[in-house]
C-alpha cells in the first residue's frame, strides 16, 4: 500500500451482536432507527474486549448474532431478513456485505434482503447505477442464497420503471411515510396486481453519516476518518411464532 504504513488498518468492520440483549435499548422503547443503532455502535466500540486490529482491519464484534437464542427447536425454524443500506455506488459493496453478513448468520439462505441506495453524490443516473446494483443481487437469488429481494424509497413512477427493466422482479417494496403521509394508489394497485408486499418503515435517508462514525471512535482513543461502505441490519424471526429472537447490524467502512 503506497503512502501508508503497512500495518496501519484500512478497514474497520462492525459487528454489533444481538440487539435484543442490550438492557439500556430495551428500556429505550420508541427511539428512531438511527438512534438505535448509533447508541449499539457506541456500546460495543467502548469495550476494549469487543475491538481487535488483525492485518489492515479495526474489528468490533459484540457477539453471536443468534446469543440469547437457546432453544434447539427455535433455531431449526428461523427466518432472517437484510437490510442492505448503501451510501454511494460501489458494486463491490453489494458482494461485501452480503457474503460478510451471510457468514456472520452462519446462514446458507435468508429470506429477503431490502435495498436502500441513497447516492450522496446526487440523482444523476440514479436508476441506471440502481439496476447494476440489482444485477448483482438477483446472482444470490439465482443461487438460492436469497429467496426475495426488494427496494426501498423509490417513488411509483421511477419504481415501475425500475420493475419492468430488471429480469428478477422486486416482491418487496418499502416507503417512508415520513415523507410520503399516504401510500400513492397507483402504489398500492399496482403492487396488488404484480402480488408485491408493500411495507412501510421509519429508517432515515442517512442511517449513519461518515461525521458521526468517525466520532463513534474519538471515546476510545482511536483517531479516525473514515468512509462509510455498507450497513446491513438483519432480524431473525421465529417462523412458527413470529417472534423477534434476534436483531443487530454489520457495518463497513475505508479509513481515509
Amino acid at each position: 500500500m503506497s503512502g501508508k504504513h503497512q500495518n496501519s488498518p484500512d478497514r474497520i468492520a462492525i459487528h454489533t451482536g444481538n440487539l435484543l440483549n442490550f438492557n439500556t435499548l430495551k428500556i429505550r422503547a420508541g427511539q428512531t432507527p438511527k438512534d438505535e443503532l448509533l447508541e449499539s455502535l457506541n456500546l460495543v466500540i467502548s469495550k476494549p474486549e469487543t475491538r481487535k486490529t488483525t492485518e489492515n482491519v479495526i474489528q468490533v464484534d459484540g457477539g453471536s448474532p443468534l446469543d440469547g437464542v437457546d432453544d434447539p427447536e427455535e433455531r431449526k425454524d428461523l427466518k432472517t431478513s437484510l437490510k442492505l443500506f448503501l451510501p454511494s455506488f460501489k458494486p463491490e459493496a453489494i458482494h461485501e456485505a452480503l457474503q460478510s453478513a451471510l457468514g456472520a448468520l452462519g446462514s446458507q439462505t435468508v429470506d429477503s434482503l431490502v435495498i436502500a441506495y441513497n447516492d450522496r453524490n446526487g440523482p444523476k443516473n440514479f436508476l441506471l447505477n440502481l439496476e447494476a446494483l440489482w444485477k448483482i443481487s438477483e446472482e444470490y437469488v439465482q443461487n438460492g442464497k436469497i429467496l426475495r429481494i426488494g427496494l426501498c424509497d423509490l417513488d411509483t413512477e421511477d419504481f415501475i420503471t425500475f420493475y419492468n427493466n430488471v429480469a428478477i422482479k422486486p416482491s418487496i417494496v418499502q416507503i417512508n411515510l415520513s415523507a410520503c403521509c399516504v401510500v400513492p394508489p397507483q402504489l398500492q394497485e399496482f403492487t396488488k396486481q404484480h402480488d408485491i408486499q408493500l411495507l412501510t418503515h421509519n429508517d432515515p435517508l442517512d442511517i449513519l453519516t461518515d461525521e458521526l462514525f468517525s466520532q463513534l471512535f474519538k471515546s476510545t482513543g482511536i483517531e479516525c476518518r473514515a468512509s462509510l461502505s455498507w450497513v446491513v441490519r438483519y432480524q431473525i424471526h421465529v417462523k412458527c411464532r413470529g417472534v423477534l429472537c434476534s436483531k443487530g447490524y454489520f457495518i463497513s467502512a475505508q479509513k481515509i
